[in-house]
């Protein structure tokens, strides 16, 4: 195998486990009682359209600061 070869497979590998990791966490906060997620945020939006569909949604669901602006900025990475 070249060293290009087992680089692309590494990234590859990488991006799958993160694919993998994102759907477990979705899937987590979609079986949830309640769940409050961020307006804007496909991810929030992702979970919110399984809770409804899967019927975990609760009267309870909601956006964390509707609204109005956050009270902290988070630093840049």
């Amino acid at each position: 195998m070249t060293q290009g070869h087992s680089e692309f497979i590494g990234n590859f590998g990488n991006f799958v486990i993160l694919q993998v990791e994102a759907m477990l966490d979705k899937t987590i906060c979609a079986m949830a009682s309640v769940f409050i997620g961020a307006p804007g945020s496909t991810f929030t939006e992702d979970i919110l359209r399984l809770r409804r569909g899967w019927g975990s949604a609760s009267h309870c669901d909601e956006y964390l600061c509707q609204g109005e602006q956050p009270n902290f900025i988070a630093d840049n990475e």
